[in-house]
């Protein structure tokens, strides 16, 4: 049925009628009464089968009487192919025989088409009664189904099912009861199945009929190998209205043999538990005692019954209580054994102390069950161990006192027996306080081990004693200093048997002598590098050891006792700090040497400049380990060199102003006084002057070109990035070569001083790739990196040999190299004969927008 909406659904009717009007005149009643469906209407058997088949109708009405196809025709077809479609007649006239044999024959009811009417009350009486046998068949389907699944789940149960009348006999059972009684036909009697000496009270149960209460028990099968635990409930059938019994049976044969089992090991436990003079306890997941044997019972003077499903705390002293209670909360939470010293004061005040292991019980979850525990009583033992232990502790300590133990070596068992302090001097466990001679000489270092045989060889040959220093690998991979005597012991028969001797450990002895050779090594290596400030930096373990000289140099007090190399760092100057650590770490990543000038803040603010020279040294696999070095105050020096520079500028600038005011005006005036020449003819004057004025222009550019390169007044007009382009466009118009610009600083903040040396070096660097480079292009960049300025100015050109003494020892590198640490940067030169030349000059700066 189509759906009107979510719950009312459209019906669908097939309507068989030949006559047009009496079909206009039903669906009118249809209508009229306010009833919603669907409807084709058809007039033939061949069209009435064909729409049952697709239309599917919910509801059919058919005329009685029709010419080729009468309406029991249709009722017929109906029956055979749709049974459960409501089938109504609606006719003229129906006699009341006819009106019984449709009924019989399965029509829903009838119509008489003067009483129409009555239609539409007949028609949804037809469609309740259909929905009515739907939910009856879908109700009878779930019964089904349900009883299928429990027949099943009966059938598969785990446990045997069967089913029996109130005489005992058997009626039906699943394939685990057959199974267990060994069952092949039903109609048995239960007690047939039985042991004939278990079936008695069975019977008997029987025998007094059924009040309402279930039986159960074990039995013995008939053959006897089998127990099997069986279960009888009275049941009432609701569909016969009889009683019946329902019998469940498990086979608990293998189940019974393993409690017997259990119940004789059980007993064996109990019995070694009883002899055990230990005491033996379990407990519960919550601490609560489950069983204590005899001793327990006679050391805590207590008996079983008191303490059972009791806690300690409930007849234990508090503090010990509480004691226990911790141990039993280690093992839970480790979920492993723990063991214990726990004392015990028994009723005289006498404290006992105990050896307590508890070992966690854990299911198949490796969940805590519980806990079994095994105290003894180790009063005794302990006290006789701490007398002992007492005693080999003063002599211990005697020897600890002198750093020195005692040995004797029997040459017939090649063993050596050691004091206590030997024993520990040696690594030797004190409770043997024996160790092989083989075993003392593979701890002694391979580079002594030869030293100690020879030593050892010629006191048993010999009998010649012996005073050694070698050294010996301790247990936890240490190495120590040891000072060995030794002195033979001859036998009656004057053979060495053993050698007596003592060992005394001189590591910190030596220790501070391999400290003042590094003293003297750190002074040796400051006086070849600069006989200044030195220092000696472990990479490792990142300690700086330093000279009085180095403290002085910056100033460091006494909180720098121990000194380590990001300290150093710390006091460069920030400005210079990150180039400085860059040129230092790019030399350890070589494992080469390196020369650098910086300057470093000192307590009160003031500045220093100091020049640092390190050398880097590698372990056997290249690896830098140490570096030695030097710094030096080369603050005056410093200062002199940028009065040098700045006296420079001060006398260029007035040569500059000589030159222009003295040349420029002379000439200047000449061009004017030859201008005014007369006396000649006209013709030779006018040549005359015209080439007096080209040579006095080109006097005048050529005085102009002199004063720019003098003096920095272009720079004072122009500012850094013009004055910069004016010099690639001049020196583009001088030569043939391409010069490009590059100028990005970003926020870096440049002194007057820094701007005017940065202006020089790369004026310089131009005048030298237009004097010899021969390039076509070059390139000029000042860029910002992260914390200092990058110039670099590069060519196309023929290059140079580097090694070539002629260019190292050149004004122009030697000028370059002392403007860049005027302003301590650094200078890096790259050419090759044919390669060109690439000048790389980096500067700090101080950022004025950075916070």
């Amino acid at each position: 049925m189509k759906r009107l909406n979510k719950n009312e659904p459209i019906p669908k009717f097939l309507i068989l009628e030949d006559e047009p009007n009496d079909l206009k005149l039903t669906l009118r009643a249809l209508t009229k009464d306010k009833m919603k469906f669907e409807h084709r209407a058809v007039d033939n058997g061949a069209a009435f089968k064909k729409e049952l088949k697709v239309f599917k109708p919910d509801l059919i009405i058919a005329d009685y009487n029709l010419p080729t196809y009468t309406g029991m025709d249709a009722l017929k077809w109906v029956n055979q192919n749709s049974p459960e479609t409501p089938f109504i007649f609606v006719t003229g006239s129906l006699g009341e025989e006819r009106a019984v044999e449709t009924v019989k024959q399965g029509a829903s009811d009838f119509v008489l088409k003067g009483n129409l009417v009555r239609l539409p009350m007949v028609i949804r009486r037809a469609l309740k009664e259909i929905e009515y046998r739907k939910e009856k068949i879908q109700a009878q389907n779930a019964f089904r189904t349900a009883e299928a699944r429990y027949k099943q789940l009966i059938e598969n149960a785990p446990v045997g099912i069967c089913e029996l009348d109130l005489k005992g006999q058997i009626t039906s059972v699943n394939k685990q009861a057959s199974q267990i009684f060994e069952m092949k036909h039903n109609n048995k009697l239960l007690s047939e199945l039985l042991d004939q000496n278990d079936s008695g009270q069975l019977n008997e149960w029987l025998k007094h009929k059924v009040n309402g209460k279930a039986f159960k028990g074990n039995f013995h099968s008939r053959n006897g190998k089998k127990l099997i635990d069986l279960t009888l409930i009275p049941h009432y059938d609701i569909e016969t209205g009889s009683k019946r019994l329902i019998g469940v049976s498990q086979d608990i044969t293998s189940r019974s043999k393993m409690e017997n089992e259990l119940r004789e090991k059980n007993a064996l436990l109990e019995g070694l538990l009883e002899a055990i003079p230990d005491a033996v306890f379990l407990k519960d997941q919550k601490f609560r005692y489950l069983m204590v044997n005899k001793s327990f019972e006679k050391i805590l003077g207590v008996e079983m019954k008191d303490v059972l499903k009791k806690k300690d705390e409930e007849f234990i002293e508090k503090s010990l209580a509480a004691q226990y209670k911790k141990t039993d909360q280690e093992v839970v939470r480790t979920k492993e054994l723990v063991t214990t010293l726990e004392s015990h004061k028994d009723e005289n005040d006498e404290t006992f102390i105990f050896d307590t292991h508890k070992n966690p019980i854990l299911n198949a979850k490796k969940q805590v069950i519980g806990i079994v525990g095994v105290s003894r009583n180790v009063t005794a033992s302990i006290e006789a161990q701490e007398k002992l232990e007492q005693s080999k502790s003063l002599l211990l300590e005697a020897e600890k006192v002198a750093n020195i133990g005692s040995w004797e070596f029997h040459v017939s068992l090649g063993k050596i027996f050691c004091s206590s302090g030997a024993s520990l001097l040696l690594s030797v466990q004190l409770s043997e306080r024996q160790v092989e001679y083989k075993t003392f000489l593979k701890a002694c270092h391979q580079d002594d081990r030869a030293k100690v045989m020879t030593a050892f060889k010629n006191a048993i040959l010999d009998g010649e004693p012996f005073s050694i220093e070698h050294r010996i690998l301790r247990s936890d991979g240490s190495v120590s200093w040891l000072h060995t005597r030794g002195k033979p012991n001859q036998n009656e028969r004057g053979n060495i048997e053993k050698i007596m001797g003592t060992i005394q450990d001189i590591s910190e002895q030596k220790r501070s002598q391999e400290k003042l050779e590094k003293s003297q090594e750190l002074l040796k290596e400051a006086q070849s590098i600069a006989n200044i400030g030195s220092f000696d930096w472990n990479i490792t373990q990142n300690i700086l050891q330093c000279s009085e000289e180095f403290y002085s140099i910056l100033e460091l007090g006494q909180e720098y006792f121990w000194l380590t190399f990001d300290n150093y760092l710390e006091k460069i100057h920030p400005a210079d700090r990150e180039l400085t650590r860059k040129k230092i770490f790019d030399a350890l990543l070589a494992v080469e040497s390196y020369d650098v000038e910086h300057r470093v803040l000192l307590p009160d603010q003031s500045i220093k400049t100091v020049r640092a020279i390190g050398r880097f040294k590698a372990d056997k696999q290249n690896q830098p380990e140490r570096l030695l070095g030097t710094i030096q105050d080369v603050s005056d020096k410093k200062n002199a060199q940028n009065a040098l520079l700045e006296g420079q500028e001060i006398e260029r600038a007035r040569i500059a102003r000589e030159v222009h005011d003295g040349i420029g005006q002379l000439l200047a005036a000449t061009k004017f006084n030859l201008a005014a020449l007369d006396g000649m003819p006209e013709e030779e004057q006018e040549k005359h002057i015209e080439k007096i004025h080209n040579t006095l222009k080109m006097t005048i550019d050529e005085a102009r070109r002199i004063t720019r390169n003098l003096s920095t007044k272009v720079l004072e007009e122009l500012g850094l990035e013009k004055a910069l382009n004016e010099l690639c466009i001049e020196a583009s118009q001088l030569a043939d070569i391409s010069f490009e610009l590059k100028y990005q600083p970003g926020n870096a903040y440049l002194s007057d001083k820094a701007q005017t040396t940065i202006y020089r070096m790369v004026q310089e660097s131009i005048n030298n790739i237009v004097k010899y480079s021969k390039a076509k292009v070059a390139k000029v960049q000042l860029i910002q990196e992260k914390n200092y300025l990058h110039l670099t100015i590069s060519d196309d050109g023929r290059g140079f040999d580097q090694s070539d003494p002629k260019y190292r020892k050149g004004n122009g590198l030697s000028n370059l190299n002392q403007r860049t640490k005027s302003l301590h940067g650094y200078l890096d030169i790259d050419s090759k004969p044919g390669k060109g030349t690439t000048i790389q000059i980096k500067v700090p700066f101080e950022n004025k927008n950075k916070s």
